[in-house]
């Protein structure tokens, strides 16, 4: 019988929405280094991941001829990001995906699939295999959706229902990647900010909510320019340069 696994509790990406740089995973509890540092134990991209990721035959033909006329740092190859390294922070229990070049998260952070079956299955520091759906025995993938919103302003409903907008106001971008249901924590990204841009926020509470709004993390945009970091309507976990 399996045993409990390790159990996903974060995602993060860093550079920005137009250009990611990285994918941070952390985990509940110590991996082993081994396969927390083999790339094929996950799966970033914007296409349904089967659990062998084997596609369709001559649709991955057509893919990779197209792969080979492209800039050989392109990091995408039959709508998968393709990362160069898994770097392990046994500290942080924290997993960095590298990809082989920046790539663009609005576009291709689509899907996420951590495995926890088959010969690249995450394992924790006593060899329990991941737990997807954390139900408390390992041995399953996780698979988790996201979609971006984006534009000078955005709206979505907060996982208790309160109902959350968004704005810029003077230069720049924004964009919010949530996930496709019951995200608690979005990400935000502003990008291509000057001097004078103001990001603001104001959450309208519903009869189920608690009329704060939970963000992962905020990035492009911090200080006096970011008013809801002062913001009692919102919680921001992370601010990212």
């Amino acid at each position: 019988m399996l045993s409990a696994g390790p159990i996903l509790m974060d995602v993060n990406l860093l550079g920005n929405a137009d250009g990611c740089t990285g994918v941070v995973l952390t985990f509940d509890r110590a991996l082993d280094p081994a396969h927390a540092t083999d790339a094929r134990s996950y799966v970033v991209g914007r296409i349904p991941p089967s659990p062998s990721d084997s596609g369709n035959l001559l649709g991955d033909i057509g893919n990779i001829l197209a792969f080979a006329a492209r800039p050989k740092r392109q990091p995408i190859r039959a709508g998968k990001v393709l990362f160069s390294t898994a770097n392990y922070d046994p500290t942080t229990h924290a997993v960095t995906l590298i990809p082989r070049a920046d790539f663009k998260a609005w576009k291709y952070f689509r899907l996420l699939r951590v495995r926890g079956s088959g010969p690249f299955a995450l394992l924790d520091a006593q060899g329990n295999p991941f737990d997807g759906n954390a139900d408390g025995t390992g041995g399953d993938d996780l698979v988790l959706h996201w979609h971006t919103k984006k534009g000078r302003a955005a709206r979505y409903n907060d996982i208790d229902g309160d109902h959350v907008s968004l704005s810029l106001h003077g230069p720049g971008k924004l964009f919010v990647i949530e996930r496709t249901r019951n995200d608690p924590f979005p990400m935000i990204f502003v990008e291509k900010v000057q001097a004078n841009t103001v990001l603001n926020g104001k959450v309208v509470q519903s009869r189920s909510g608690n009329g704060v709004a939970n963000i992962d993390q905020l990035s492009g945009i911090s200080g006096s320019a970011a008013t809801i970091l002062n913001n009692p309507q919102f919680h921001v976990v992370t601010v990212f340069p």
